[in-house]
């Protein structure tokens, strides 16, 4: 989930919560990556009366509904607030017993990105 970033060939994008939350009910997603904070959010689901939803509110989410991708599951927001936000979340309510910091998305100011596996 980004709204603005790039998604890896083969994966499926969504642009903000609403999406996300829709692929992730379906239960196909393996992996999650996860951004927090999104600014488009409003651009993509052309509704202006609601606030937008960020990365927070999808795993919140997730917990309430217990729903996580069996592979695992990346927070790569560089937006350190909202990534101990969601990193505490995960890790007092995932079924991800291993965290580590995932060299494959780097940002500059942050580090790596916080990438959880089963």
């Amino acid at each position: 989930m980004d709204d603005e970033r790039n998604h890896p060939e083969g994966w499926t994008r969504a642009h903000n919560a609403r999406e996300a939350k829709e692929i992730l009910a379906k239960g196909e997603v393996t992996f999650a990556s996860l951004d927090h904070d999104l600014f488009m959010d409003r651009y993509w689901s052309r509704d202006w009366t609601q606030p937008a939803e960020n990365g927070y509110d999808v795993v919140r989410w997730m917990v309430e509904n217990n729903i996580w991708p069996e592979d695992g599951l990346r927070i790569h927001t560089d937006y350190a607030t909202g990534r101990a936000n969601m990193v505490d979340l995960v890790d007092k309510h995932g079924p991800y017993t291993v965290k580590e910091q995932d060299p494959t998305v780097y940002y500059y100011t942050e580090g790596p990105a916080v990438l959880y596996k089963p």
